[in-house]
């Protein structure tokens, strides 16, 4: 049995000769707790109250654009929605709108303390995209729009009016100038929403932020059965009493784990905090200069400059506040500096490897005396109770076979053809192997050479950046401030 010395030994000897692979960016191991402001049941009744209130006048407004830029959190949309496409919003509205004629109102829907109301506004048989031409016409020539437009009506060679008059020489879809092509609601110009249901091969003049438009639609896909839905919405969100009450908590929190003196650097009363309060405390090791979300919380970096603010572990951090909805408070737990890891701090890592290897190393021991003197590999396959596999086209100069264990691949690329070789003691499995044939200095096809082409252009892009700054001894320290 090998000595508790004789193994960190080996561990340290694979740690100098591998070294090079425990390369590390500076990282920080913390702990946190997490207050999420949610509102009361008072605050969810007063929003309920609101919603009601709103919902007489919802039903019956002429003016929908206004009323809900006054009262609902969704403004007015243009957009006409096909079944289904409601759902995204509340499953239930979808159902209701997918189901409802003109002029028909949903109950009030509540999903997660979210309040819902729908209302059908109109009813058309209109297609998903229409095929759009277009003059674009700038300062003093808007002024000839409406001349122009006659002139399209004529029909004048559309193109041809495009190339002389538009401000726009970039829309040329099909090799006709004019030509924007085909528009959806998902991919549509803005102010050009018109468009899907505009009159086929009727020019007419628009305007939006870019300029003034002489615009006809020529072509259009299969009209399909849409609604225009408007949507009352109105969230329950914590009132500045709840606020008090969630922030009473997390200051209880953090007076105890920051200690009386409010410097906050002795990790015990961290823990302390911790079980007087109840409270869940999340573990987050490597946590990078670039990391801005905490167990599902965005826009947290500032969570991050505290970590890498603290100069030991055991700090613990006053409360950070994010996005007025989330209180944190954080200790640190341990620093990872940018350069090599400590052997101490791999060592069982490379203690599961070395075992491993081990492992993998008896069991082709064992393979190898099982099989002696055994020149058919389908015999040898029975022997071992497993079955033969087969792979053409195996390449070792591209990335064409990466899902193939490493060690069994180098072991193929130097194998003679025709003979049993192995066992190979590999990283997945223990392999025994036959190679059929060689074939150098060229690919089977010429999808092959362009599959290859890519992978090394996209390879070649992903690395020239960080070979560059380690060459020029340049770091990106751009994950500090954004």
């Amino acid at each position: 049995m090998q000595s508790i010395q004789g193994v960190y030994d080996e561990i340290k000897d694979f740690y100098a000769s591998h070294k090079k692979f425990f390369k590390q960016p500076a990282s920080r191991d913390i702990e946190y707790v997490v207050f999420e402001v949610k509102p009361s049941a008072s605050d969810v009744k007063a929003a309920s109250d609101k919603m009601v209130e709103a919902y007489e006048e919802f039903a019956a407004t002429e003016n929908m654009k206004t009323f809900l830029s006054r009262n609902s959190e969704q403004g007015w949309s243009n957009r006409w929605y096909k079944a289904g496409e409601m759902n995204p919003v509340n499953r239930q509205i979808g159902a209701f709108v997918d189901g409802a004629a003109k002029d028909a109102v949903s109950e009030i829907v509540t999903d997660n303390n979210v309040f819902y109301a729908a209302r059908i506004m109109d009813t058309a048989m209109l297609p998903d995209s229409a095929y759009v031409k277009h003059i674009l016409l700038q300062g003093a020539s808007a002024a000839q729009a409406d001349s122009l437009l006659e002139v399209v009506k004529k029909g004048e060679n559309f193109a041809n009016l495009a190339t002389t008059y538009s401000a726009d020489k970039g829309s040329a879809a099909d090799g006709e100038q004019g030509n924007i092509g085909w528009l959806t609601q998902n991919y549509m110009i803005p102010g050009f929403e018109s468009v899907i249901t505009a009159e086929l091969n009727k020019p007419y003049i628009l305007n939006t932020q870019y300029g003034t438009h002489i615009v006809v639609v020529t072509r259009k896909t299969a009209p399909v059965a849409k609604k225009q839905v408007a949507v009352l919405k109105r969230s329950a969100l914590a009132s500045k009493e709840t606020f008090n009450d969630y922030y009473a908590q997390v200051s209880r929190f953090a007076d105890i784990a920051r200690g009386k003196n409010g410097k906050g650097k002795n990790g015990t009363r961290y823990q302390a905090a911790v079980d007087s309060t109840g409270v869940y405390s999340h573990i987050m090791n490597n946590v990078l200069e670039s990391t801005s979300s905490y167990g599902g919380v965005d826009n947290a970096k500032q969570i991050t400059r505290w970590v890498f603010d603290a100069k030991k572990p055991g700090y613990v951090s006053e409360i950070i506040t994010i996005d007025n909805n989330y209180f944190f408070v954080a200790t640190l737990k341990g620093i990872h500096e940018e350069g090599y890891a400590d052997v101490k701090e791999v060592a069982s890592q490379i203690r599961e490897q070395l075992l491993a290897e081990k492992r993998s190393e008896k069991e082709a021991a064992e393979v190898a005396a099982k099989i002696e003197g055994m020149t058919d590999l389908a015999a040898i396959a029975e022997k071992l109770g497993t079955s033969v596999n087969s792979r053409d086209g195996v390449t070792f100069s591209s990335l064409t076979s990466q899902s193939l264990d490493p060690k069994f691949l180098g072991a193929v690329a130097n194998a003679p053809v025709g003979q049993i070789c192995g066992p190979v003691a590999g990283n997945i499995g223990t392999y025994v192997f036959q190679v059929k044939s060689h074939d150098t200095g060229a690919f089977f096809t010429e999808d092959d050479a362009r599959n290859r082409a890519r992978q090394m252009a996209g390879y070649t892009t992903q690395m020239i950046l960080p070979v560059m700054m380690e060459a020029a001894d340049v770091k990106d320290n751009r994950a500090r401030f954004y």
